[in-house]
């Protein structure tokens, strides 16, 4: 199709090949005329949505010719759907030095490691990556520190904010995520140690049991779609049976034992 001579019974009907581009998709039987059917396959484009906006649930099609006479019968429209998911996998990695068993339990005064795997399980890569992890009452922050597994990198090293929150908090911006081919890549690490209390008003609370419970949450932006998120919570495991693989966005809680 040309723009002078769009309806010029042609048929193009590309296919995407391994890397991602439209290649021609040979026809049986390939008539020069194809008995006056056209198919043709466009992109339309679409600098800043200044065509087709976000949220957008109707469009108009306008179309005209000064000879031919033709009937349409069908369009078909597709749009690229870009949604940012980062998952935070946050895991206890040691307490005291050593590494812990099914039931998480520390001593007051005892240091507890962690480590949060970053991974971009969207279709788009993400802008403005952060991570915020408030400090609980029942521990102090310790130390932070990351890796990052891909280059170039807009990341930052981790800090902490002590008048971020009633008690402080783990700030770590991220910068830029790239979208790996392997959704199970691991885009960078963050390891952090708190310590847990050692306050008596704490401990010899009556009415409660001492733990450290630990989570946060993920922010940033689509890339592409330039859609924001600022809710995403950490992930600590994951379920089994009928919802198996749904992640499990709650705190990580490590009781405290052997105050009195």
């Amino acid at each position: 199709n040309s723009p002078n001579n769009f309806f010029n019974s042609s048929i193009y009907t590309p296919v995407l090949d391994e890397n991602n581009n439209l290649v021609d998709n040979p026809r049986n039987p390939f008539l020069e005329n194809s008995t006056g059917i056209d198919i043709a396959m466009w992109n339309v484009p679409n600098p800043d949505n200044s065509i087709i906006a976000n949220g957008q649930t109707s469009t108009t099609f306008r179309y005209g010719s000064n000879e031919d006479t033709y009937n349409i019968y069908t369009i078909a429209f597709a749009v690229d759907a870009y949604v940012p998911e980062i998952q935070g996998f946050n895991q206890v990695e040691a307490i005291n030095g050593e590494t812990p068993g099914t039931e998480l339990t520390a001593q007051p005064g005892q240091e507890i490691a962690y480590s949060l795997e970053i991974k971009n399980l969207g279709t788009e890569h993400v802008q403005d990556g952060k991570v915020i992890i408030p400090i609980p009452f029942t521990a102090t922050f310790v130390s932070a520190r990351h890796e990052i597994y891909f280059e170039p990198t807009t990341a930052k090293a981790p800090y902490f904010d002590p008048n971020l929150g009633a008690t402080g908090a783990i700030v770590w911006e991220l910068g830029e995520l790239p979208l790996a081919e392997d959704l199970n890549t691991v885009l960078a690490k963050l390891f952090y140690t708190l310590k847990t209390t050692e306050d008596c008003f704490i401990l010899s609370e009556v009415d409660c049991d001492p733990f450290v419970s630990v989570n946060g949450l993920i922010s940033g932006k689509g890339g592409v779609s330039q859609t924001p998120f600022d809710g995403i919570s950490l992930t600590q495991g994951f379920l089994d049976g009928a919802c198996a693989g749904e992640p499990i966005q709650e705190a990580i809680v490590v009781k405290i034992s052997g105050a009195s």
